[in-house]
């Protein structure tokens, strides 16, 4: 229920079930971990370093880490309030604030999402600032950018409510489908803006009819 480790080195750690109301760690270096259930509801570290975790379910309430490098991450069902990994790769993602250099997830619900490089199925974020998004199916209320560059945009479906961004910058974008109710954006460059005619006809229908 209850540890305080000042220093913490494991080669191997295989647990089926651990609970931990909080644990407090300076130092800690795992190689292999692997556990089943783990529900922590409040955990403090100054430096965590692991190699390789796999974990089926994980639920954290509250997670402060200074410094955490974890290279390879396989979950299935994570929640977590504050994430900070270099590489995740996770089924089901639920988080408030994740900050990831490569996310591969299948469904993320976050509010705000900082990626350089994401390839998501379905998204719901309320703010999102991707170099790279690769997405199936988009789905967002509100995206407030003030600066938003993107090498390359392939997205099949797209439906967004209210967009703002003061400066877009895409090379390359291809979408089949998008649908937008309002849009308010004061400098947009596309250099290969590719759609289909019916497509392309309804937008130009609609800036006319936001004009007149």
């Amino acid at each position: 229920m209850f540890s305080l480790c000042r220093f913490s080195l494991c080669r191997f750690s295989l647990c089926r079930f651990s609970l931990c109301r909080s644990s407090l760690c300076r130092f800690s270096l795992c190689r292999v971990s692997l556990c089943r259930f783990s529900l922590c509801r409040f955990s403090l570290c100054r430096f965590s370093l692991c190699r390789f975790s796999l974990c089926r379910f994980s639920l954290c309430r509250s997670s402060l880490c200074r410094f955490s490098l974890c290279r390879v991450s396989l979950c299935r069902f994570s929640l977590c309030r504050f994430s900070l990994c270099r590489f995740s790769l996770c089924r089901f993602s639920l988080c408030r604030f994740s900050l990831c250099r490569f996310s591969l997830c299948r469904s993320s619900l976050c509010r705000f999402s900082l990626c350089r490089f994401s390839l998501c199925r379905v998204s719901l974020c309320r703010f999102s600032l991707c170099r790279f998004s690769l997405c199936r199916f988009s789905l967002c209320r509100v995206s407030l950018c003030r600066f938003s560059l993107c090498r390359s945009s392939l997205c099949r479906f797209s439906l967004c409510r209210f967009s703002l961004c003061r400066v877009s910058l895409c090379r390359f974008s291809l979408c089949r489908f998008s649908l937008c109710r309002s849009s308010l954006c004061r400098f947009s460059l596309c250099r290969r803006p590719i759609c289909p005619p019916l497509v392309h006809s309804l937008i130009n229908r609609a800036v006319t009819l936001e004009g007149l």
